[in-house]
C-alpha cells in the first residue's frame, strides 16, 4: 500500500500488506472533535491474517507553505488562521507585498493591518513608492 498526501500527491508512507494475508477491506475513521484526536484520521486495513492501523496526523498543519509557494494566498491564510495565527501574520504580509507590487494598495493596506509589521514600516513603504492612495484632502474650513 502506497500512501500519498492529498495535497502534494507525494508518497508519505508505504506499507507491506503481505503480512495481512488476503486483504478484505479498509475503514476510515475521520478526525473527531476531541482535543486529542482533532487533527488525526485513522485507517484500519484488515485481512485474513490480521489488522494494520495507519494514523494520519496534522496533514493540513504545514500545507500553508505549499499554498504560499503556489501563490494561493487565501488558502494559505485560512489554514494558518486555523492552526497557527503567527503563520497567518506571515502569510498576510507576503500576500500584502504581492498586492502592493500589483498596485492594489487598498487591499494591501488591509492585509498589512493584520500582518504584525510596525505601522512605521508600512507607512514608509507607501510613502517611498509615491502611492496615489495617500493623497489626502483636508476638509474645507467652515
Amino acid at each position: 500500500l502506497t500512501v500519498l498526501s492529498k495535497f502534494t500527491e507525494n508518497v508519505v508512507a508505504y506499507f507491506d500488506l503481505d503480512k495481512l494475508g488476503c486483504c478484505i477491506g479498509l475503514c476510515l475513521e475521520p478526525a473527531s472533535d476531541s482535543i486529542e484526536d482533532k487533527n488525526k484520521e485513522t485507517i484500519y486495513i484488515y485481512g485474513t491474517k490480521g489488522l494494520s492501523i495507519l494514523e494520519i496526523e496534522n496533514e493540513e498543519q504545514n500545507i500553508w507553505k505549499l499554498f504560499l509557494e503556489r501563490k494561493k494566498f487565501k488558502e494559505a491564510y485560512e489554514i494558518c488562521e486555523k492552526h497557527n495565527p503567527k503563520n497567518a501574520q506571515h502569510v498576510a504580509g507576503v500576500w500584502a507585498d504581492e498586492l502592493f507590487e500589483k498596485k492594489r494598495y487598498i487591499e494591501a493596506a488591509n492585509l498589512y493591518s493584520v500582518c504584525g509589521r510596525t505601522f512605521e514600516d508600512i507607512v514608509l513603504k507607501f510613502l517611498n513608492n509615491d502611492c496615489p492612495c495617500l493623497l489626502y484632502t483636508s476638509p474645507s474650513p467652515r
